[in-house]
């Protein structure tokens, strides 16, 4: 076999061995991107069953009190839950005015259109859930703002370090909540 064969067989060799690694590394990113989002589905999931299953389990208790420390996905800066009693055209959430910090856009369009979602995960993306009875369609709780009567309508609390504490109070057929 002469030279030139011999360098234009390397040079093949050299070429499919790049494009099996290009390979390789394509697919690798794409299965360890899908896994990350799979991850961060399921820990979504976890956190709003047992979110609600602690607003659940603790609204049946009356006189009952618990403060939970709940881990939430990353990607989120601040949770709302809303009574679905309140008119939202009053509270400051659906007020947009000039450096007023609780108003929500997202949560207000929800809350005005009368839908059932009745809790807000909110920050790079929004993800917006119901804690209640799905048969009755009654909530599991009522938000109590610092002594405020459940007029006030929404507790919407900063998440820090993917963290959030909760005060839940059970009162038979619900369960107050309010920052812990």
């Amino acid at each position: 076999m002469s030279r030139k064969g011999q360098i234009a067989g390397q040079v093949l060799i050299y070429v499919m061995g790049l494009v099996i690694i290009s390979l390789v590394v394509i697919f690798g990113y794409r299965a360890i991107r899908d896994f990350v989002t799979r991850s961060e589905d399921l820990a979504l999931v976890d956190f709003r069953t047992k979110l609600t299953n602690t607003i659940e389990e603790m609204s049946s208790d009356y006189g009952s009190m618990k403060i939970v420390d709940f881990t939430i996905p990353k990607g989120f800066s601040r949770i709302c839950f809303l009574n679905r009693t309140a008119s939202p055209d009053t509270r400051n959430l659906c007020r947009n005015i000039p450096d007023n910090p609780d108003y929500e856009p997202i949560v207000c369009s929800f809350w005005k259109d009368n839908s059932k979602e009745n809790a807000f995960l909110l920050g790079k993306k929004t993800e917006a859930f119901f804690i209640g009875n799905e048969n009755t369609g009654l909530p599991y709780f009522v938000v109590a703002l610092k002594g405020v009567t459940e007029e006030e309508g929404y507790l919407c609390p900063d998440i820090t370090n993917s963290r959030i504490k909760l005060r839940i109070e059970g009162k038979g057929r619900y369960a107050e909540l309010s920052q812990g």
